[in-house]
Formats: C-alpha cells, structure tokens, sequence
C-alpha cells in the first residue's frame, strides 16, 4: 500500500490506502499470529491515525521482510505526486 506514498526504482503491485483496508488488516492481526506482527500493527496504527510521515521507512520495513531485492523507497512523494501516482493506477494489482 505504501507505494502511493513513496519514490522508488519500480513498484511491483499496488492496493490503494483506505481507511477500511487498514481497519481490515489490524483486525487480520488481532485474529491470527503473524511473524513481524509488531512491526505491521505500529505501521498499520500510525497510518489509521493519519501519520504517513514515516511511509519511507515503514515501505523498507515491509520491503524487507518480505525480502525485497529492487524498489526500495528513496523519498516520500509530494502531494501532487501521490494524486498523480494515484491517477495512473487503473486497478488493484498484487
């Protein structure tokens, strides 16, 4: 979900950031157990809360554990640039 918040090389999949999807996916890690929960339940809170200042570091957080090897996050998108990224993308995709 954080791509449409951050500048990377390439950007393989994206799901766009609702307020339903986050609420969804904190209540998929009050169900289960996950490895790395923390680390997806302090993103996941920080971004329910409105707080994207730290999507860099929360993108390579997750880049990383899902072993990522290219599109590691450079720098936040600004404004413009998210409402275009977001403009582009005609759907879903994993």
């Amino acid at each position: 979900m954080s791509h449409q918040k951050v500048r990377a090389g390439e950007k393989w999949s994206f799901f766009k950031i609702t307020n339903e999807r986050i609420t969804f996916l904190l209540q998929q890690l009050d169900e289960e157990k996950y490895k790395n929960d923390e680390e997806y339940r302090d993103i996941l809170t920080r971004w329910q809360k409105g707080d994207f200042s730290q999507a860099v570091g929360d993108h390579n957080t997750v880049w990383r554990l899902m072993g990522g090897n290219v599109g590691k996050a450079k720098g936040l998108l600004s404004a413009k640039q998210e409402k275009d990224y977001l403009e582009k993308q005609d759907r879903e995709t994993r």
